[in-house]
């Protein structure tokens, strides 16, 4: 079997995020309500208390019903199905990435790293790469892995994070 990764790599303002697998990485930003002066007429920076957080999503999740990746598995030959029980005929779980004539790898992810078996099936280790340029307002990354995005929305990590990094805790998210 195989293993995911998302690389982010930061050269200045410039971030890169590449990624294989189902982990993902999100970047918090913050965007004014409306503005606010100081004492000195001047335009506060970090108004974090009249803001409204934004999520962007740096990296997406490498999912075999994914119209483009469940293309690239079919044309190897592999076969894109969610397990089901026959008695309710209702599925069980993800969508999984299957060798055509093997219940074998069972994968439910498209892309991977180090997996022989779902390779054959058309799961490939090609990254997606996105690159942005940092702005004042944004304010924090989280990476993780499908563990944390199977049973979290991106909006309730961030709501997690954000009274740590008020407090400038990153350890303690």
């Amino acid at each position: 079997s195989g293993t995911t990764a998302n690389v982010i790599i930061i050269s200045g303002r410039i971030l890169t995020c590449a990624n294989v697998g189902d982990s993902r990485c999100i970047l918090a930003t913050i965007e004014s309500k409306s503005p606010k002066f100081n004492k000195t007429n001047s335009l506060e920076s970090d108004d974090t208390d009249n803001s409204e957080w934004k999520c962007i999503v740096l990296s997406r999740d490498h999912k075999p019903e994914l119209e483009n990746e469940r293309n690239r598995i079919l044309s190897f030959g592999g076969r894109v199905e969610a397990l089901f029980d026959t008695e309710t005929n209702r599925q069980l779980g993800p969508f999984r990435v299957w060798l055509k004539d093997e219940n074998v790898p069972g994968l439910a992810m498209s892309r991977s790293l180090g997996d022989e078996v779902a390779r054959k099936a058309g799961v490939v280790c090609d990254p997606e790469i996105r690159e942005i340029e940092l702005e004042q307002q944004d304010k924090f990354i989280v990476q993780a892995s499908d563990g944390i995005w199977e049973f979290m929305s991106n909006k309730d990590v961030i709501d997690i994070v954000i009274p740590y990094w008020r407090s400038n805790d990153p350890t303690g998210a």
